[in-house]
């Protein structure tokens, strides 16, 4: 569990750090545009991610595909943290593996109670962005999760819960 504490700092810190000196993005990726030296992005991902690697699989006993699954998503956000460029694609199917995977990892082996962190943010996000189902399709919706740091709060509650199953030792 101590890898897991070790990981959950260095993630804190470096979102604490990156959000006082920037301010709130969009996603958290979109911190590696604004270090100086980027790579600092991908190196935070890869640490905390190889840090909770023997935890989570302790937790999941003979079924390891799950945490697999999400940190190999995390590890490749972080192998493709240009997000607006060329690593678009790449980025992008990590993050919602990642994101998917982590949350069934909560579900099944984790503090499911945690899972309940979801319905402020989904509360939150229909009111800021004054929810209308037929948005869906209409151009501008980008803009408007963009101005509320959608994606940002989300992978929050994703790291929250993620973390509250490592550090609490799951249900």
């Amino acid at each position: 569990m101590i890898l897991s504490w070790i990981s959950f700092i260095i993630l804190l810190t470096y979102i604490l750090w990156t959000t006082t000196k920037y301010g709130i993005p969009e996603s958290l990726s979109q911190t590696y545009y604004h270090i100086p030296r980027g790579f600092i992005f991908t190196l935070t991902i890869w640490i905390c991610n190889f840090l909770i690697v023997p935890q989570a699989m302790d937790m999941t006993g003979d079924l390891k595909i799950i945490p697999f699954l999400g940190i190999l998503g995390s590890l490749l956000v972080g192998a493709a943290p240009r997000v607006r460029d060329e690593d678009r694609t790449v980025h992008n199917i990590g993050a919602i593996v990642s994101a998917v995977f982590s949350q069934i990892f909560v579900a099944v082996y984790g503090n499911p109670w945690s899972m309940l962190a979801w319905i402020p943010a989904l509360f939150l996000l229909a009111v800021s962005i004054k929810f209308d189902p037929r948005e869906l399709r209409r151009p501008g919706l980008e803009a408007k999760i963009d101005k509320v740091r959608l994606v940002f709060w989300f992978e929050m509650v994703c790291y929250f819960t993620l973390y509250t199953s490592l550090l609490g030792g799951g249900a």
